[in-house]
């Protein structure tokens, strides 16, 4: 049956169309229909749709089921890929019946890819601006990491100014307390019970005065001050305070060694290490345990672990403290090439001492190990170069016999009357003429109505209204050889800089409270004989 299609017409289409009679047949095909299906020209035409688009199921389905809504479709061969949308329009004979079907097929190639492009450029910046927000995600996590750094470091820097004034008012009073306790031992006889109870007062003072030293030291950036110290001396001296750090609740086990070769460090510094790890042992061991001490020369360089720094021709002292207690899981080494100690479970306070330690250690151009035993406990192990050939010369403090005064005029200054006291008994013990003031304007008019008289001015650094040092740039400018003793209950280095900035700073010294009369006595006598020199 012929179907009533102007061939004209389809010929000219841009749109693809295949005409079917009521058998499925071919009665007509476009070139765009011939170019979407990729057909020839030949053997088209009379042939059955199922035969003629066998290449092309896409196509084929579409023009078996013409009757069914619009709807799009992807044809695929060897020569391309179209996209269409495929529409059918009904044909019917002069009788008004079905007799077959257009199928038309649009190309939307162009338009598909034109949107699977922007699909593209979505998904890419979709991913980027994940990525954006997962680096903005971890800069807003380094930020408050970093928050939250600054807000400890600004209350360390809080309780570290809170420690140096509680260390400076307790230095006053163990100034006032070890002064009279050397008066004491002066007045009685050294083998009755009273001068016992003056030595043990004095013993006990002078061991406050390293805690009260310590406080000081605590939470300030001091400059590192090398020295050749036995480390044995450090650790026994720090015993007193370690036991305090620890509580009573644990056993301190102390294993030092004989002939342990010196180092050169810093004793501040390396007492800040021993102390934090100390705390660190302790705060792993909530129910109590051991803490052990260890000093040794290390020797068999074939049992320090190969991420070590250490030089296998240099000689080291081995410095381990171990504790029994629960820790968190810390990585078996820590270099110093990475100062931040690695903890495997949540970063807590208590890797603060390591940290602590692993930088100083790194200062002190050494290294550390940290092993977890099984079951819980830390070992530590600390390497510090060492001098093998050096034998340290101990410093003989036990100079109360040999104490030096003198017949000069002394100018005191103090604003604590407990200190000024003490200050004025302990140096008229040593045959001094002493002058006294409360503050800098009492001093200032002592000092005029007795211009030149005096020889030496002993002032408190810190005073109310005007500091020592500008009250001793006043009388520079009146007398300007007479030397000064500035007594301070701070930071020494801190008094030490102040002073850096007077012109007449070769006539001055630093004395730090509190301070025995041998002590006293000994600054004096370098300031007045260096004048008089």
């Amino acid at each position: 049956m012929e179907v009533p299609v102007s061939n004209t017409i389809i010929e000219h289409l841009n749109d693809g169309v295949v005409v079917i009679d009521e058998q499925k047949r071919v009665v007509d095909i476009n070139p765009a229909a011939r170019k979407i299906s990729n057909l020839s020209e030949h053997s088209i035409i009379g042939n059955p749709v199922a035969d003629v688009f066998a290449e092309t199921p896409a196509m084929l389905n579409a023009i078996e089921h013409p009757e069914q809504s619009e709807r799009e479709i992807k044809v695929s061969h060897e020569y391309g890929t179209y996209y269409v949308k495929v529409t059918s329009q009904s044909l019917h004979n002069s009788s008004g019946e079905i007799n077959g079907y257009a199928v038309i097929f649009h190309d939307t190639s162009e338009q598909k890819s034109a949107e699977y492009e922007l699909k593209d450029i979505a998904e890419t910046r979709t991913a980027e601006l994940s990525n954006t927000s997962e680096q903005l995600l971890q800069t807003i996590g380094e930020r408050e990491a970093l928050e939250e750094q600054l807000r400890q470091s600004r209350k360390m820097e809080t309780v570290g100014r809170l420690a140096s004034g509680v260390a400076h008012d307790f230095g006053n009073l163990l100034t006032a307390i070890l002064g009279s306790a050397e008066l004491g031992l002066l007045a009685t006889k050294f083998d009755s019970k009273p001068h016992q109870h003056f030595l043990d007062i004095k013993n006990s003072a002078l061991v406050a005065s390293d805690l009260t030293n310590q406080l000081l030291n605590f939470g300030q950036k001091q400059k590192p001050e090398r020295k050749y110290i036995s480390l044995n001396h450090i650790i026994s001296d720090l015993l007193n305070m370690v036991g305090r750090i620890i509580g009573e609740d644990i056993r301190l086990d102390i294993q030092l060694a004989t002939g342990l070769y010196p180092i050169h460090a810093d004793p501040d510094q390396i007492q800040q290490l021993i102390t934090s790890l100390c705390a660190n042992a302790r705060d792993s061991m909530p129910n109590g345990g051991q803490l052990r001490i260890q000093t040794e020369n290390f020797k068999n360089k074939n049992e320090i672990d190969s991420a070590t720094n250490i030089d296998s021709e240099s000689s080291y002292i081995l410095l381990k403290i171990e504790d029994t207690g629960n820790t968190a899981d810390y990585s078996n080494t820590i270099s110093t090439e990475n100062p931040e100690p690695i903890v495997k479970d949540s970063l807590d306070l208590k890797s603060i001492g390591l940290t602590i330690a692993s930088s100083l250690i790194k200062q002190h151009q050494g290294d550390i190990e940290v092993d977890r035993k099984v079951g819980g406990g830390t070992s530590i192990r600390i390497y510090l170069p060492a001098i093998p050939n050096m034998e340290l010369v101990v410093k003989d403090t036990k100079r109360e016999n040999s104490i030096k005064g003198g017949s000069e005029t002394i100018l005191l200054v103090e604003d604590n009357d407990m200190v000024l006291n003490i200050a004025i008994r302990l140096l008229n013990d040593l045959g001094y003429s002493v002058l006294f003031a409360h503050n800098a304007e009492e001093a200032m008019e002592l000092f005029r109505k007795n211009l030149g008289d005096i020889d030496l001015i002993m002032s408190d650094v810190v005073m109310p209204r005007s500091s020592g040092p500008e009250m001793y740039s006043r009388i520079h400018a009146m007398q300007p050889e007479i030397p000064a003793l500035f007594v301070t209950g701070y930071d020494v280095d801190q008094s030490i800089e102040t002073l850096e900035m007077l012109e007449c700073k070769e006539h001055c010294a630093v004395l730090q409270k509190p301070y025995s009369q041998s002590t006293l006595a000994e600054k004096l006598r370098d300031l007045l004989e260096r004048e008089t020199a």
